[in-house]
């Protein structure tokens, strides 16, 4: 029975139109990517078949172009492969037959990270449209806010689709709405969503790389860029790791004394 679902599933994956494609896929970054375990890195989407470019390289050269490949680390994760493993296989595979529904909940770094400028290019390119519900969620900063989910990492709903034939020369329109307060507010308010009519929107800005959120009112937008004033830029102290902070000074004791005590203390303290 295994391997007869196995087999339906390469079919449905190679053969057969999908409309609609709803999810919330895993999320979060790995290991550095070898030849041993691509399988866990990417897969085809990454890494595709040989002597052919990878679909992934749809999100990566626009960003590249735009000057953010020094931020492209934070690109690959899990829900990233997902998503562009879905967009391909609802709008651009040879069984895509035009219109397409593509929703997921992810984690929301993809609404405006430099890294995910090409995404939200690709997305704009094939899509007619695309709803953002920002969940929010953040657990880490210093304005901590209640996430859905029992996990740190802010969230965000998406909702792309087209009705028709892809338009690659007129952005999708990006409709963006955010849902706060306590967990349990956000569960009740989403409950509550009988039509997309049951949410305000606003309408984020039409470039083809801009952010999936509405621009802040301010006249602080209009100032210039950090970076535009000091363009060099470096990464400061970072641990890399989370056993360096330890919820006691004994726990931290312990771990830097097993550390200094490994036998191969070259490859423990290597990058």
């Amino acid at each position: 029975p295994i391997a007869q679902e196995h087999e339906r599933a390469l079919k449905i994956k190679d053969a057969e139109t999908v409309l609609v494609c709803l999810g919330n896929p895993p999320y979060g970054r790995h290991e550095a990517a070898t030849k041993d375990n691509r399988a866990i890195t990417g897969g085809w989407v990454r890494h595709g078949d040989e002597n052919e470019i990878p679909i992934l390289e749809d999100f990566l050269e626009p960003a590249r172009k735009a000057g953010y490949g020094v931020h492209l680390k934070n690109l690959y994760n899990q829900y990233i492969y997902f998503i562009r493993w879905s967009l391909w296989k609802v709008f651009e595979h040879k069984t895509a037959t035009g219109p397409g529904i593509l929703s997921f909940i992810t984690a929301s770094s993809y609404l405006d990270g430099d890294a995910f400028a090409g995404l939200r290019e690709h997305m704009r390119r094939i899509c007619d449209y695309i709803d953002i519900i920002d969940l929010g969620g953040e657990g880490r900063g210093t304005r901590k806010d209640e996430n859905i989910f029992a996990i740190q990492t802010p969230v965000a709903i998406f909702v792309a689709w087209r009705k028709a034939k892809p338009n690659p020369d007129k952005p999708a329109v990006v409709r963006h709405t955010k849902i706060e307060g306590t967990k349990k507010e956000k569960l009740k308010a989403l409950n509550a969503v009988t039509s997309a009519d049951s949410l305000k929107w606003k309408q984020a800005p039409n470039g083809w790389q801009e952010p999936f959120i509405p621009e802040t009112k301010g006249q602080f937008t209009k100032w210039p860029l950090i970076t535009d004033l000091f363009p060099w830029q470096n990464n400061g102290v970072q641990c890399k790791r989370t056993w360096v902070i330890g919820p006691s000074q004994q726990l931290l004791c312990d771990r830097w004394e097993n550390l200094l005590k490994a036998e191969n203390r070259a490859k423990a303290m290597k990058e």
